[in-house]
């Protein structure tokens, strides 16, 4: 699957994209008005439908890494058409093949998570943060006394095993800096596919 076709199964976990090639919001979450995604050299972006052209042509001739990083000159041009806007820069990767069942055989499934217990109580679980019948988005967890030993990535496995088999694209992303989170995706069959920022409005500063 291309780079491309990647950020926009993404996207459709929360948005619809219409024929012009913007978003239409599909939840009450906070609404992602402006994103952008590097993909080796070449930038992908697409706007909110209703990001007016002014605003659109403001942001356009910008650098394209300027959008990617440069989160408060974009803001800048953002907050003339929604009040409040906050920003954040992640890694995107996926699962391309299913982890084998003795690569999580510790995990149990409890109440649609995917659970490593110590002492009969939960000490990592990974679940569905969101999805739909293509694709879905990681959260994982793991209590602070029981990290560094391989918990985590037995949760992440036995998850991303599910959702193949349901035929779902498995999304692990997480935010720009977050070591834990990167050291984790190191240690799992993952591969990289963009660097994306999402300007999202949001209801108060």
């Amino acid at each position: 699957m291309k780079a491309i076709d990647l950020i926009r199964l993404n996207l459709e976990i929360e948005n619809q994209v219409n024929t012009d090639g913007d978003l239409i919001p599909l939840s009450e979450k906070d609404s992602t008005v402006f994103t952008i995604s590097r993909v080796g050299t070449d930038y992908v972006s697409f706007f909110r439908f209703d990001v007016p052209v002014e605003i659109r042509e403001s942001i356009n001739p910008l650098h394209s890494e300027q959008p990617l990083n440069d989160h408060e000159a974009v803001k800048r041009i953002l907050t003339k058409f929604v009040p409040y806007v906050n920003a954040v820069t992640g890694e995107g990767l996926y699962f391309t093949h299913s982890p084998t069942a003795d690569e999580f055989s510790d995990v149990v499934v409890r109440k649609g998570c995917y659970v490593v217990l110590a002492d009969g109580e939960p000490a990592s679980w990974a679940w569905t943060q969101d999805g739909n019948l293509r694709a879905s988005e990681l959260a994982v967890e793991t209590l602070p006394a029981f990290r560094r030993r391989g918990y985590g990535q037995q949760v992440v496995s036995a998850w991303a095993s599910s959702e193949l088999s349901a035929g779902r694209v498995p999304f692990y992303s997480y935010l720009a800096g977050n070591l834990p989170s990167a050291a984790l995706a190191n240690s799992l069959s993952v591969v990289h596919y963009a660097t994306c920022t999402s300007y999202s409005a949001v209801s108060q500063p």
